[in-house]
């Protein structure tokens, strides 16, 4: 619970929700349904003693509270979901009484949004902010991704994408701007796992499919290969040990387009190539070799191994992804070809920890790819901002992170 906030009618009612799941089976009918009345009547037994306990802790001088300093941010005061905190018992600053804790608001531009929950000092600070539907943060029927980007809605996939209450999404329920990862599946078949569609729409090249993207810069065919650069000036850089990255800055096209110039100019010359674009690699747990990382991705995929950053581990920027290692091989193609399976390790795939779990937020009832998206998504939101560790105690005692309480969702 809050050290600021005393325990309020959310946080008993939270509570005994998780008793019921978890002994509602061992409870007598009479307990059960006691219990459950009192969720839905939402009082305290000693109700009168628990309002003159807030209002006696939290009394402070008019001048100072937020009734008396900000009069228009207190008329969007929800009085039936705060009760009985009042806008004269709260301090607008970040750091006195609760005025860090969240209350809910209600939009006085549209009586039709549900009231929302937000912290005081979210409200009266520089960065104040509103009410999250008239913000474009909530899809309605003239802000949502079907109407404003309908090739990328074609990608949303629905059969993958759930609601907080496990049913199927569509495009129209979906903000552009939303931060919440979800699965995609690209014109050409390439499944985009966990991207926002922010991320998606603001990645214009090929609809934000990498696949479809590295594929043609492989064959040749992306946009870049039909301009004309000066092919002489990117192997003068290179042979100058300038970086892949600051060649394509100098000479104006992409990384891609420079791998594949100093590629070709390493095979016609007889010198070892070492493409993160082409070149093989060995995958040390499996004791295999492939093609390259296109090729290892698609066969481990068809073997059961959902592997799906290797550019990362060759890179160094990850150790393993799933628990595989990927070094660059030394085989020529011929070798690869003609490896026997004999030879192959059998290696248990390695589940995600459930740090990448769904997770829900009860009172605003949403669902999230993984805690990391959840932390990221409340943040971009304008919620209070937490870490892991915070959200894992509150997973496990029932504490808040963000102001909220949340529940790890089971598969």
């Amino acid at each position: 619970m809050s050290s600021t906030k005393p325990i309020s009618h959310d946080d008993i009612v939270f509570l005994l929700k998780k008793i019921l799941k978890i002994g509602s089976k061992t409870f007598s009918d009479s307990i059960n349904e006691r219990l459950k009345a009192y969720i839905q009547n939402g009082i305290f037994v000693a109700e009168n003693e628990y309002v003159e306990t807030i209002i006696n802790r939290f009394s402070v001088p008019f001048e100072d509270s937020l009734a008396a300093k900000f009069p228009n941010i207190s008329a969007e005061w929800d009085d039936k979901r705060n009760h009985p905190y009042k806008p004269d018992m709260i301090t607008p600053g970040v750091s006195k009484n609760a005025s860090g804790e969240l209350f809910y608001w209600k939009c006085f531009k549209d009586p039709k949004h549900p009231s929302y929950p937000q912290a005081v000092y979210s409200r009266t600070g520089k960065s104040a902010s509103g009410c999250p539907r008239c913000s474009g943060r909530y899809a309605t029927s003239d802000n949502n991704l079907r109407l404003k980007y309908p090739k990328h809605a074609d990608m949303f996939d629905a059969g993958e994408n759930f609601s907080k209450i496990g049913e199927e999404l569509n495009a129209s329920l979906v903000t552009p701007n939303s931060g919440v990862k979800y699965n995609w599946v690209c014109p050409e078949g390439h499944v985009i796992e966990s991207k926002s569609p922010d991320h998606i729409v603001k990645n214009k090249e090929y609809l934000g499919c990498t696949d479809c993207r590295a594929k043609a810069i492989e064959a040749g065919t992306h946009t870049f290969a039909h301009q004309k650069f000066d092919y002489e000036q990117i192997i003068s850089l290179y042979q100058q040990s300038v970086t892949y990255e600051e060649i394509a800055k100098e000479v104006g096209c992409s990384r891609g387009l420079v791998g594949k110039i100093i590629v070709e100019f390493k095979e016609n010359n007889g010198i070892r190539v070492e493409s993160k674009i082409t070149d093989a690699i060995f995958c040390k747990e499996l004791n295999r070799h492939f093609f390259s990382h296109f090729d290892a991705k698609e066969k481990l995929l068809n073997l059961g191994y959902p592997v799906v950053n290797i550019p990362s581990v060759l890179r160094g920027d990850s150790k393993t992804t799933r628990g595989l290692s990927f070094t660059y091989s030394e085989l020529t193609d011929d070798q690869i070809k003609n490896q026997d399976p004999l030879n192959f390790i059998e290696f248990p795939v390695q589940q995600a920890s459930n740090s990448w779990q769904k997770v829900y937020c009860v009172e605003l009832k949403l669902q999230f790819a993984s805690k990391s998206a959840a932390i990221k998504a409340m943040k971009k939101a304008g919620y209070p901002s937490f870490i892991q560790r915070t959200l894992n105690k509150a997973i496990n005692d029932g504490s808040l992170a963000g102001g909220f309480h949340w529940e790890l969702v089971e598969e």
